[in-house]
């Protein structure tokens, strides 16, 4: 869908006519029409979107999403150092727990074994006997599950 989303942009489409389509082709959505300040825009996301002229329209891709942003109207809002100290701390707070929850899943994942058990253990090598095709047996079972 990012590139028919990026070609109804580009034409101009109104909000109403991308959301329609985008029903149409029966893809989930959700609107959300709020005013956002710069702390609650996605920081890679930030430089884009200030680029944007009011009423402009732009389409942003990140993993299997899309978002669809336009900006109705913009102003400038100053900051004393007294209303921004507790946004740069909760940024601050936010980006060392993402840093820790990221390293104790790194530190997890190398510290776990993984061992399979029961059905799932695999037949131990007997060279004498000859080598069963899984296949077959995996379609068996199937088929028995069926029955």
């Amino acid at each position: 869908m990012l590139p028919e989303l990026r070609t109804l942009v580009a034409q101009g489409q109104p909000l109403d006519a991308i959301a329609q389509h985008l029903s149409s082709q029966q893809v989930r959505f959700a609107r959300i029409n709020a005013p956002r300040t710069a702390d609650q825009l996605p920081l890679d996301l930030l430089p884009q979107i200030h680029a944007l002229q009011d009423g402009q329209t732009a389409v942003f891709a990140s993993g299997n999403a899309a978002t669809v942003v336009r900006v109705a109207s913009s102003q400038p809002a100053h900051m004393n150092e007294a209303e921004a100290t507790p946004i740069i701390e909760r940024f601050l707070n936010n980006q060392h727990l993402n840093d820790t929850l990221q390293q104790e899943i790194k530190r997890l994942r190398e510290a776990t074994t993984v061992s399979y058990q029961g059905e799932f253990t695999a037949p131990a090598a007997n060279p004498a006997a000859p080598a069963a095709p899984a296949a077959d047996t995996a379609i068996e079972r199937g088929v028995q599950g069926l029955k």
